[in-house]
C-alpha cells in the first residue's frame, strides 16, 4: 500500500476528530486514545495497558472479560486484514470509551477500496443476526469455513457481535481512489 502524506494526514485528522467530540461529550468517558502504528509488539503492550485500565474502572468481570474477547479479535482482524504500507506500518486508531451503560472501543484502520463493498455487506448481515442465528453461523463457519489467503475464515465479525451481544457499528469513509477509512465500534453492556 502507498499512501500520499496528504492521505495519511486526512486519515489522522480524521481520527483526532472523532477523539475530540468523545472528550466535549459529557455522557462519555475516554480511557484511552491511540494512533499510530499498530505494529505487532505496540498491539501487546496496547492490550496490556487497556486491560489494567479496565479493571480499575469496571467491576463486573464477566463484562471485562467479555470486552477483552471482542478487543484482541479486534485488533487482530486489524493486523491481519488492515492496509500495511511499504515500510509495513499499519495505520490504525484505537480508542476505548465508557458511558453509564456501556463499555466500547472504536477502531478505524485503511483498507483497500476494492474489500469496501464485500465487508460492508457482511457487517450489514450478521449485525442482523439475533444470538441464537449468530451461534448457527458461528458453528457452520468453524467447522466448513474456507480460509482465505490471509488466513480467516470469516469469524472475526461473526465472534465480535457474538460476544460483544451488540451489533457493530461501522462506518466507510472514502480516503483515495484505492483506500478507504473503515472504523467500527464494538460495545459491551455494563449492566
Amino acid at each position: 500500500m502507498h499512501l500520499s502524506k496528504e492521505a495519511l494526514e486526512f486519515f489522522y485528522s480524521e481520527a483526532e476528530s472523532s477523539y475530540q467530540k468523545m472528550t466535549n461529550d459529557d455522557q462519555l468517558e475516554v480511557i484511552v486514545h491511540y494512533a499510530g502504528d499498530l505494529n505487532f509488539g505496540f498491539a501487546s503492550a496496547l492490550t496490556h495497558r487497556i486491560e489494567r485500565l479496565i479493571e480499575e474502572k469496571i467491576d463486573d468481570r464477566r463484562a471485562r472479560k467479555r470486552f477483552f474477547t471482542v478487543f484482541i479479535e479486534a485488533i487482530q482482524n486489524i493486523r491481519l486484514h488492515g492496509g500495511m504500507d511499504n515500510n509495513e506500518h499499519v495505520h490504525s486508531v484505537v480508542t476505548v470509551y465508557k458511558s453509564a451503560l456501556k463499555l466500547c472501543a472504536q477502531f478505524s484502520n485503511i483498507i483497500a477500496s476494492s474489500t469496501a463493498q464485500d465487508l460492508s455487506r457482511r457487517y450489514d448481515e450478521i449485525n442482523s443476526m439475533d444470538q441464537i442465528a449468530l451461534k448457527e453461523r458461528y458453528m457452520e463457519v468453524m467447522m466448513n469455513g474456507v480460509r482465505s489467503e490471509k488466513g480467516g475464515a470469516g469469524l472475526g465479525i461473526i465472534t465480535m457481535v457474538l460476544r460483544s451481544k451488540n451489533p457493530s457499528c461501522y462506518d466507510i469513509k472514502s480516503l483515495t481512489h484505492e483506500y478507504d477509512i473503515f472504523s467500527h465500534t464494538v460495545c459491551i453492556d455494563l449492566n
